[in-house]
């Protein structure tokens, strides 16, 4: 009888991904993400707070009220000088170091 070979091979990181915003000096802009803090997840984001101001992070349900259902996050950034700066999202819990996703916007900041 023979037995079946099994082959691992190594994964990429599909979890990761790069985004680009291009927004100007003074003007608000948001950036929504699926999110599901029923589950304990959650976005936390990293910044450069020279060229970036956190607005606000709000959690919006989905209109049809599902016990466990994810909605969305949304932050909302102010840009305070003109320049390349980098947001870097990771979606995880709190008291985990393991993160399920990842996501980069690169922005460009015009006046």
């Amino acid at each position: 009888m023979l037995c079946p070979l099994l082959i691992l091979l190594p994964a990429t990181n599909c979890r990761s991904q790069v985004d680009e915003k291009f927004v100007k000096v003074n003007k608000e802009f948001k950036i929504p993400l699926d999110s599901n803090p029923s589950t304990g997840y959650k976005w936390e984001a990293s910044f450069d707070k020279a060229f970036l101001k956190l607005k606000a992070d709000r959690f919006k349900r989905p209109a049809k009220a599902l016990i466990g259902a994810g909605g969305t996050q949304t932050f909302v950034f102010l840009p305070i000088k003109k320049g390349e700066t980098q947001i870097r999202f990771v979606y995880k819990r709190h008291w985990e170091k393991t993160v399920a996703r990842e996501k980069t916007y690169t922005i460009r900041i015009h006046p």
